[in-house]
């Protein structure tokens, strides 16, 4: 597919962010590759998250919101969000995180030059000022080996997930309300599909007392 045809969605579950949504959405707005369509799950947040979002709205039609009734899990706005995503590739990004503005450029055209499915890359961590970079990457080790949560943690940075559409037929275990990436992930390697690592940090993850993006 030609790089200036294809159409990327990017998907943000949420649940009171309304400290950080704001940020997170602009990180996006701003990347370089411009044909992004964002669409939002909020699983049912009570504080100021839904009005930050339908403001933004007002002046970008690119923003689909999609409001749960109720607080269900992380895994069930995942899917809902899979449901409802019609681009090309996906990538997911978490409401508390910032995008490098290159982000999406660069997945996109390692993705295409690679051919590989799934594609992870760094992530810088930060937290009042002070980051560090991950130094395990997985272009050093073969995935296939890895089958276990620990194994997967160090090698692979979930939140960066830049993938073809074709991978929105693998669901999230609704019944699990922490590590569905672990399982989501084994699903694939189990499939043998092709995975990919960019060596760059174009993802920043930000640490903070309430990181988990639900509670129950």
């Amino acid at each position: 597919m030609n790089l200036e045809k294809a159409k990327v969605d990017i998907l943000i579950p949420t649940y009171n962010r309304e400290q950080y949504i704001g940020p997170c959405i602009d990180s996006i707005l701003n990347q370089t590759f411009k044909d992004i369509k964002i669409i939002i799950y909020d699983d049912g947040s009570t504080d100021k998250t839904k009005q930050i979002i339908e403001n933004y709205q007002k002046t970008n039609s690119n923003i689909q919101y999609i409001r749960g009734v109720e607080n269900k899990g992380v895994s069930f706005a995942r899917n809902i969000l899979l449901e409802n995503s019609s681009g090309d590739y996906i990538a997911w990004q978490d409401s508390d995180d910032i995008s490098n503005p290159y982000r999406i450029e660069k997945s996109l055209n390692y993705i295409q030059h690679t051919k590989v499915d799934i594609l992870f890359t760094d992530m810088i961590f930060y937290h009042d000022g002070a980051s560090y970079r991950r130094s395990k990457t997985l272009s050093k080790v073969n995935i296939y080996k890895y089958t276990n949560r620990k194994g997967l943690v160090n090698n692979m940075n979930f939140a960066t997930a830049f993938f073809n559409s074709k991978l929105k037929n693998y669901k999230f275990d609704e019944e699990l309300l922490r590590k569905e990436d672990v399982k989501w992930i084994s699903s694939l390697i189990k499939n043998k599909v092709r995975f990919g690592y960019l060596e760059s940090p174009l993802y920043y993850c930000r640490r903070h007392s309430g990181r988990l993006t639900y509670t129950k």
